[in-house]
């Protein structure tokens, strides 16, 4: 195991096949069917436009860990932009290091920063 503080960064539109990696094994795990091309696709479309919101990758050492999805849309309830964790997903050997506080603390900053 590595010893080293998890990290996380923005996901780019050259880490969509990594995205979808991650992405087949979170489905997996919960035994839903994933098409891996819609799911490149949609990947593509949030990273190609940042209003609609933000993907982020989670790092344990030298390994890549998980992701984090936020999607961005409006709320006439709330007024204004509303937000929502779409996905976020720990690799099950990464979990219980810190990893899921991690990345929400990223998306509570990230919707902070936005004005959500």
């Amino acid at each position: 195991m590595e010893a080293t503080q998890p990290a996380v960064r923005p996901a780019t539109l050259d880490d969509v096949p990594l995205l979808v990696e991650l992405m087949q094994e979170f489905y997996a795990e919960a035994a839903m069917p994933l098409e891996p091309r819609q799911a490149a696709a949609s990947f593509a479309q949030l990273l190609g436009d940042p209003a609609r919101g933000a993907v982020w990758l989670l790092r344990a050492g030298e390994a890549w860990a998980g992701y984090a999805v936020l999607a961005v849309g409006f709320s006439m309830e709330y007024g204004g932009l509303d937000a929502f964790v779409d996905d976020l997903y720990v690799r099950p050997r990464f979990r219980r290091r810190g990893l899921g506080r991690l990345a929400l603390g990223t998306l509570l900053a990230e919707c902070r920063r936005r004005g959500v």
